[in-house]
């Protein structure tokens, strides 16, 4: 009985890549004229560029991920360790960037009046007034009428904070007394007020 032999069906080639037909390597521009033309080399090359690509880029922009400013939120915790802050507070992105960007400033200002009022409006959006030695208005820079005036008796070694925000409940009174006793000197002690602004009204220095 007679067999037909049967051919193996034809092997076809593999389809280009999409797109890569006419793609050539950058690293091209490196090498010499003759080999520019040399149609494997262009696609071999596009290997290592598709490799090395994205890490050359990174290396390009590393300057951007170094400044608070422009770095991704996810890099910031981290850029937070070079300059000693701490970011375990609950704040927002453009909280902590400002936070990172005035570090320098908050380390030199560490236990004076100007470096305390800085972290705590930087951490709620909010200036507070700092009186010292008096639970009640002393005439000075913070002093306002309405929002911190009432009678008082001296507290030597204490400084009075006073938040005047329009909602008291938004503040984060636990936050502001970490930063407080933080950044205020170590030997004073400290009280803490939240009380209401209301739209339209301004205090009397």
């Amino acid at each position: 009985m007679a067999t037909t032999a049967l051919a193996p069906p034809p092997i076809s080639a593999p389809a280009p890549l999409r797109g890569d037909t006419e793609r050539e390597s950058s690293y091209l521009q490196y090498l010499p004229a003759i080999y520019r033309e040399d149609g494997f080399l262009r696609r071999f090359l596009l290997i290592f560029e598709d490799i090395l690509g994205p890490l050359q880029r990174l290396v390009d922009n590393l300057p951007y991920y170094c400044d608070p400013a422009t770095a991704p939120s996810s890099f910031l915790p981290w850029l937070a360790t070079w300059v000693d802050m701490d970011l375990g507070h609950r704040l927002s992105t453009a909280q902590q960037r400002e936070l990172v960007q005035a570090a320098a400033y908050l380390h030199r200002q560490r236990g004076t009046r100007a470096g305390l009022k800085r972290y705590v409006k930087i951490c709620t959006g909010v200036e507070p007034l700092v009186i010292e030695n008096s639970s009640g208005l002393r005439l000075g820079p913070d002093a306002r009428l309405g929002w911190n005036a009432c009678l008082g008796r001296p507290l030597p070694y204490t400084i009075a904070i006073t938040l005047p925000c329009q909602n008291p409940d938004a503040i984060d009174t636990a936050m502001v007394e970490t930063v407080t006793a933080d950044y205020k000197p170590a030997h004073i002690g400290y009280t803490l007020k939240v009380v209401q602004r209301r739209d339209g009204t301004t205090a009397m220095e």
